[in-house]
C-alpha cells in the first residue's frame, strides 16, 4: 500500500486561510479582538497559555513563557489602555518587503502556501497625557543569532517602519524583570470580578486594621492577615486575600520590582505606580 502523506494539523492551507478570513482573526479591538493565531494553531514549544484578560475582557492567547510574562506586564500597567496579541501583517504587504529585501517569506514547506506574519504585541498607551501605539516581537537572546529569525525581524521591522506613528522594537528575557513578573503573576488572579466571593462587604474594615499594622510593624503579611480573619471571625486566608486584592487594584502600591511574600513583612508606598518601560 504506499504511503500516506499526512498534513499536519498546524499546516497552513489555502482551506485554512479562508477559514480565518471569515473568522475575523486578526480584526477587532478591546473585547471584540480576534488574534491571527491561538494556541491551538501552533505546535507546543514549551509554554502555551489562555489567559483572561480583565482588562480586556476577553481570552488573550500567549504562545510563549516570554509573551506571557510580558503580557502581564501590560494586563497590570494602568496607562495601557489596549492589548492586541498575535497581531496580523498585511500578507500583501510583507510580500512586497520580501521580495524588495530578497528574503524568502515564510512559507509552509508541506503545503506552499504563504504563512502570514504576525507581531507578538500591538498596544496602546498613555503616554505624557496623549495615546501612543507600540508593536513588539518578544524573542529570546538565543534566537536572535539564527539567520532565518534576522530574516523575519527584517521583514517585520520594515513593515512598521512605514507606520511612523507606531513605536516598534524587540523585547527578550534581559528585559522582563523576574521578580516583577512573579508578582505580577501571583497578584494576576486577583484582578478576576469574582475574586473576593462575598468579601466586598469585608473589604473596607479589613483594610482600616491591615494597612497602619503593615505600615508600622515589621511582622509578615501573613500574620497579621490571621489577626484580621480572628478578630473579623473571617474564613482563614480571606483577609489575606484582600490583602492581594488591594495591592492588585493599586489600592495599596509597594515596589513590584522586589519579590512579595506572604511570609515576609510588606513595604507600602504613597508613590504613584511606576511601570516598568518596555
Amino acid at each position: 500500500m504506499p504511503a500516506i502523506n499526512r498534513i499536519s494539523r498546524y499546516a497552513v492551507t489555502p482551506s485554512k486561510l479562508l477559514r480565518w478570513a471569515a473568522e475575523g482573526r486578526g480584526t477587532g479591538e478591546g473585547a471584540t479582538y480576534k488574534p491571527l493565531l491561538t494556541v491551538h494553531d501552533v505546535p507546543s514549544k514549551g509554554l502555551r497559555a489562555r489567559a483572561w484578560s480583565v482588562k480586556m475582557r476577553r481570552i488573550v492567547h500567549l504562545l510563549s513563557r516570554l509573551e506571557y510574562y510580558f503580557f502581564l506586564i501590560l494586563e497590570h500597567d494602568p496607562a495601557v489602555l489596549d492589548i492586541l496579541e498575535q497581531y496580523a501583517l498585511a500578507l500583501q504587504k510583507t510580500k512586497a518587503i520580501a521580495r524588495r529585501l530578497g528574503i524568502v517569506h515564510p512559507w509552509d514547506r508541506k503545503t506552499g502556501c504563504l504563512v502570514p506574519m504576525s507581531t507578538d504585541f500591538v498596544y496602546l498607551k498613555m503616554v505624557e497625557g496623549r495615546p501612543r501605539r507600540f508593536a513588539r516581537n518578544l524573542k529570546y537572546r538565543r534566537d536572535l543569532a539564527k539567520q532565518r529569525t534576522i530574516e523575519k525581524i527584517a521583514i517585520e521591522q520594515t513593515y512598521w517602519e512605514a507606520e511612523p506613528e507606531v513605536d516598534y522594537g524587540i523585547v527578550t528575557e534581559r528585559q522582563i524583570p523576574r521578580d516583577l513578573t512573579r508578582n505580577l503573576e501571583w497578584l494576576h488572579d486577583a484582578l478576576r470580578p469574582d475574586y473576593l466571593n462575598g468579601l466586598e462587604e469585608v473589604v473596607p474594615i479589613v483594610e482600616a486594621f491591615l494597612r497602619p499594622r503593615v505600615q508600622q510593624e515589621d511582622t509578615a503579611l501573613a500574620d497579621l492577615a490571621d489577626q484580621a480573619d480572628r478578630k473579623f471571625g473571617l474564613e482563614n486566608g480571606s483577609s489575606l486575600a484582600i490583602a492581594k486584592w488591594l495591592l492588585a487594584h493599586h489600592q495599596w502600591r509597594t515596589d513590584l520590582g522586589q519579590r512579595i511574600s506572604p511570609f515576609d513583612p510588606l513595604h507600602l508606598e504613597v508613590t504613584p505606580y511606576a511601570a516598568v518601560a518596555l
